[in-house]
C-alpha cells in the first residue's frame, strides 16, 4: 500500500481489483460477441458466484486481471488495431504472478498473434514480454536474490508443487454459490464445439473466436493440478468470452431461447442464495477490534478469543504462527519470526522445516498453533497427500511443544509461551534434510 498496510487500504485494493476484472470481462465479451445482453449477463453471474468468501487480495486475482488485459490487447478496437506490446507485457506479468496459469496465458497470446501472420506484431509481443521479464530480473539481481529466486520460483515450484499434494477432483468443494462457475467449463466446451460444427469450422478463421478459444483453454488448463471450486472461479473470466461468442454464433429458436433463460435464472437464483448466506453470516458475525482495524471472522472458531488474548501481549514480543495463518501477523501487529508462513507436509521441504525450527527457538517468544491444520482432518483438503505426518513435521512440532508451554486454548488454536531454549531437537530435522539431499544426489 502507498500509505502502509491497513485494512482500509486492503479493502479499497480488493474492490478495485474485482471491479477491474468485471469491467474487462464484460468489455471482452462485448467485443467478441457484440451482444450487450449476453456480456452483462455472464459478467453478473460470475460476480455473484465468485464473491463473498473469495473477495480477498489473492495472487490469483492479480493473475486474472493481467490475463484479461492481455486478452483485451489482442482484440481490435475502433481503429481495428491490436496492441501486441501491451499484450506481451501483461501476459508476462501474469506469468510472473502465478507461473503455471500465467505461462499458459503467455502461450495462448503468442499462438493467437502468430496465427495472424504479422511478424512485426509477433516481435512486438515478444518485446513486451521480454521488457517486464528484464525489469523483474534487474530488481532481483539488484537485491542479490537471483539464486534464491531461481530456487523458489523455478526449482521449488517444479519439484514440490506440480504433481505433489495439490491434485483434487474437478470441481471439488463446489457449493450452491459456486455451482455456476463450475458448470461454465463444460458448457463452454459444448457451445464451442457446437459453434464449430454448425459453421463447418469456418468460425475458426475468426480472430476473435481463436483468441477466445486460446484464452479459454489456458484458463481451464491453468486450474490444474488443483481444479477445485476456488481455483475454477479465478479462471472463469478467461473462458466467458468463449461462451459469449459461441452462444451468439448458434442458430436461435424460441424453445432454445426459453430453455436457456430458464437455466440462466436457475443458476442465478442458486448463486444469489449462496451469496445471501455469505452476507448474512458476515453481518451476524461479532466485530472485533484488532491492531489492523475492526474485522468480522466467518465462521468464527476461536479467533476472537485468541485475538483478544494476544492484544494483551506487548508489541515487542515475537510470534510463530503455525502452520498456515498468514493473516494473524497482520491482524495482531506482531512479528512472525519464520521466513515461511505456510508449513505443509510434502510441500515444505525438510530443510525449510529445519531453518524455521532454528528461527523459532532462537527468536520466538510465543507460538500460535492452529490444530485444524496439524491433525489428520486437514488431509481432506489435500487428498493426494501420501504422508501427512513426515518426520520433519513431527520433529518440528516436538521441538515447539518441548520449548513452549500451553497457556491458552481457543477453539482449534493453542497459544504457547516460551519456557526454555533448546535447539537440539532441530538437529533431528537437519538430519532428515541431509538424508533427503543424499538420496537425490
Amino acid at each position: 500500500m502507498l500509505a502502509g498496510p491497513s485494512l482500509a487500504g486492503a479493502r479499497v485494493l480488493v474492490v478495485l481489483l474485482i471491479a477491474g476484472i468485471s469491467f474487462f470481462t464484460c468489455l471482452i465479451c462485448l467485443r467478441t460477441s457484440e451482444s450487450r445482453q449476453v456480456s452483462a449477463a455472464l459478467t453478473f453471474i460470475w460476480a455473484i458466484s465468485s464473491q463473498g468468501h473469495w473477495t480477498a487480495i489473492d495472487h490469483h486475482w492479480f493473475t486474472t486481471l493481467f490475463s484479461m488485459i492481455a486478452f483485451l490487447s489482442l482484440l481490435p478496437g475502433r481503429s481495428q488495431r491490436i496492441h501486441p506490446f501491451f499484450c506481451g507485457f501483461a501476459a508476462g506479468a501474469s506469468a510472473l504472478t502465478t507461473s503455471g496459469r500465467g505461462a499458459l496465458v503467455v502461450l495462448a497470446a503468442f499462438l493467437t498473434i502468430l496465427v495472424r501472420g504479422d511478424k512485426i506484431d509477433t516481435w512486438k509481443y515478444v518485446g513486451g514480454g521480454a521488457s517486464i521479464a528484464a525489469l523483474v530480473l534487474l530488481y532481483v539481481v539488484a537485491n542479490g536474490s537471483f539464486v534464491a529466486a531461481y530456487q523458489d520460483i523455478i526449482v521449488f515450484a517444479a519439484t514440490r508443487y506440480i504433481g505433489s499434494i495439490e491434485s483434487v477432483p474437478f470441481g471439488s468443494g463446489t457449493g450452491v454459490q459456486y455451482f455456476a462457475t463450475t458448470l461454465v467449463f463444460p458448457v463452454a466446451a459444448v457451445l464451442a464445439t457446437w459453434a464449430i460444427i454448425q459453421g463447418r469450422a469456418r468460425i475458426l478463421r475468426d480472430h476473435k473466436f481463436r483468441a477466445a478459444l486460446a484464452f479459454g483453454m489456458a484458463g481451464f488448463l491453468g486450474c490444474f493440478p488443483r481444479p477445485d471450486a476456488g481455483h475454477l472461479l479465478f479462471a472463469v473470466p478467461l473462458i466467458l468470452p468463449l461462451v459469449s461468442i459461441s452462444f451468439v454464433e448458434m442458430p436461435q429458436s424460441r424453445w432454445r431461447t426459453q430453455a436457456i433463460m430458464v437455466a440462466f435464472l436457475g443458476v442465478t437464483l442458486a448463486s444469489l442464495l449462496g451469496y445471501y448466506r455469505t452476507v448474512k453470516a458476515t453481518v451476524r458475525a461479532p466485530q472485533i477490534q484488532t491492531a489492523a482495524g475492526k474485522v468480522r471472522i466467518v465462521p468464527p472458531d476461536g479467533e476472537l478469543g485468541l485475538l483478544q488474548r494476544i492484544a494483551t501481549i506487548g508489541s515487542n514480543q515475537r510470534f510463530l504462527f503455525y502452520p498456515y495463518d498468514p493473516m494473524l501477523p497482520f491482524l495482531t501487529g506482531h512479528e512472525h519470526v519464520a521466513r515461511l508462513d505456510v508449513f505443509l507436509p510434502q510441500h515444505t521441504t525438510a530443510a525449510q522445516y529445519a531453518g524455521a525450527c532454528v528461527q523459532t527457538i532462537r527468536r520466538a517468544d510465543w507460538v500460535v498453533i492452529d490444530r485444524s491444520w496439524t491433525n489428520a482432518t486437514f488431509h481432506a483438503v489435500f487428498p493426494s497427500m501420501a504422508n501427512p505426518q513426515p518426520p520433519e513435521k513431527v520433529y518440528f512440532e516436538r521441538a515447539i511443544e518441548s520449548d513452549f508451554a500451553v497457556v491458552g486454548k481457543f477453539g482449534n488454536y493453542e497459544l504457547r509461551k516460551r519456557e526454555r531454549r533448546d535447539e537440539r531437537l532441530c538437529a533431528n530435522i537437519r538430519a532428515v534434510a541431509q538424508r533427503g539431499m543424499s538420496a537425490h544426489s
